[in-house]
């Protein structure tokens, strides 16, 4: 295009421009949803433990919930414990029960379910039909949406029958051991000064006025 194409012609301009606006836009579109493309699982039923991760929180009985017909339901919070909640059963599948982890879930449909959890999360496994879906986040997520299991015979997601979450928890490091002190050399004992030989009573010579002679000891000061 030459310059005075370019000067005279706003409408191509204009037309270049949403062009490279929608370049970008797709690409930024396409790298979302490639950070999280589903790997299909080997085996019919995958599990946290199995998958290498410390702790898992199953949601469980997608089939048997009923879905709102129209809107977008509200997101449904849901504890790191097992029992019954919100009408779904849970199972903490892996490591300890945390009720103060919490998960909070939505679907229109059971075929598709966005997420949000108060811990990073390392994989959520999205079980549906006679597959699972695999959804690895690196580094861990806390949020993400449309997530389905595989298709089934007639082409379409199958519904959803339960949602795992995995994560593991950096190990805690072992404390280096405490080098032994070395033992302090004992001091050698000072030797005892050995003490000076008294001296013979001196006998005092009487004074002049003829007192009588005495004797005494004393001391010799150290």
């Amino acid at each position: 295009m030459s310059l005075s194409l370019w000067k005279h012609s706003p409408h191509h301009h204009r037309l270049l421009i949403s062009l490279l606006a929608f370049v970008m836009v797709a690409g930024a579109v396409i790298t979302a949803l490639a950070l999280r493309t589903p790997v299909g699982a080997t085996v019919v039923n995958p599990t946290c433990e199995a998958n290498g991760y410390s702790h898992g929180f199953k949601i469980d009985g997608w089939d048997n919930a009923t879905f709102p017909t129209g809107g977008y339901p509200g997101y449904l919070t849901f504890t790191w414990t097992t029992g019954s909640q919100n009408g779904f059963p849970t199972e903490v599948t892996a490591g300890a029960q945390d009720a103060g982890v919490t998960v909070q879930v939505r679907s229109q449909d059971g075929v598709l379910v966005d997420w949000v959890s108060s811990v990073g999360i390392d994989l959520v496994i999205v079980k549906g039909g006679s597959g699972a879906n695999l959804y690895h986040y690196v580094p861990a997520g806390t949020s993400d949406f449309g997530l389905h299991a595989p298709e089934n015979a007639s082409d379409k997601y199958a519904a959803i029958s339960h949602v795992d979450f995995c994560y593991n928890t950096s190990p805690t490091p072992s404390p280096s051991p405490s080098p032994s002190p070395s033992p302090s050399p004992s001091p050698s004992p000072s030797p005892s000064p050995s003490p000076s030989p008294s001296p013979s009573p001196l006998e005092e010579s009487a004074d002049e006025g003829g007192g009588p002679m005495h004797s005494g000891t004393f001391t010799w000061p150290v």
